[in-house]
């Protein structure tokens, strides 16, 4: 498991920067690790990623600076306790709407007597070789992270932050437009009222604010840090190598007359 070093950066003044994994192929996380990201979120969800990858690739973090998310397909006990076995540094959770569901998804991330996660020999704590220090250290390492991705997480935010054990939320823009019937409109002024409830929301109790900036462009990167974000995940691995492709690709064809 990582040193605590990472998950004191997300709970410092600090913003952090990461990535999204849906491509999945170990040797694109090791390049992106290796170009200095702070964290990559691993998605189980819309992610073209199987269990066997996804030890593969959690693999890849051990002995690095980078944290490891891991965004489960659904707030399920078994495929956090799964994630988490395997290795993940950190838990995000889809489709939070309630109070309810952040209980439901700390009880799956914490071990007793702080939570309900089950107690057993596991990769995460090389199969017992090392249990007692990583059944010691875990509840300390391990971050919770709630997706906020549906209008009525907007409109129950007060009560789903008053859960004192989340370290940050983070905003899935196109779900959460999606249920305001705005798909894709990022620059909506609901969405963007929406936006600072939550954030304010999150200030007054004291939980990291962080968002999916999903295209590849530098200047909503640069928006969000200026928003005061503190958690931000910028574009995913199939979007940051198409953008480079494409981008060099076209400069060489005008450059050819092509």
């Amino acid at each position: 498991m990582i040193s605590t070093q990472m998950k004191k950066k997300i709970l410092s003044k600090k913003f952090t920067i990461g990535s999204w994994i849906q491509v999945g192929d170990p040797d694109i996380v090791q390049i992106m690790i290796d170009s200095g990201f702070d964290f990559l979120v691993i998605d189980m969800e819309h992610g073209s990623i199987s269990e066997k990858s996804l030890i593969q690739i959690l693999d890849k973090f051990r002995n690095t600076s980078c944290y490891s998310h891991v965004r489960v397909g659904i707030n399920s006990e078994l495929l956090i306790r799964r994630a988490l076995d395997f290795g993940a540094n950190g838990i995000i959770i889809p489709g939070i709407k309630n109070y309810e569901d952040v209980k439901r998804a700390h009880d799956a991330v914490f071990y007793p007597p702080r939570g309900k996660r089950g107690i057993g020999f596991s990769k995460a704590n090389d199969y017992g070789i090392r249990f007692e220090e990583y059944f010691k250290n875990s509840n300390q390492k391990i971050s919770l992270s709630v997706q906020i991705e549906n209008i009525d997480a907007v409109k129950n935010i007060d009560r789903i932050f008053s859960h004192k054990n989340i370290t940050n939320y983070i905003i899935g823009p196109y779900d959460l437009t999606g249920s305001m019937e705005i798909v894709g409109q990022f620059k909506n002024k609901k969405y963007r009222e929406n936006l600072e409830i939550v954030k304010k929301s999150a200030k007054e109790n004291k939980v990291k604010s962080g968002i999916h900036i999903v295209e590849p462009k530098q200047d909503s990167l640069l928006e969000a840090v200026k928003d005061g974000y503190d958690f931000i995940a910028y574009s995913t691995d199939a979007l940051l190598l198409h953008s480079k492709c494409k981008k060099d690709l076209q400069k060489i064809f005008d450059f050819g007359k092509r």
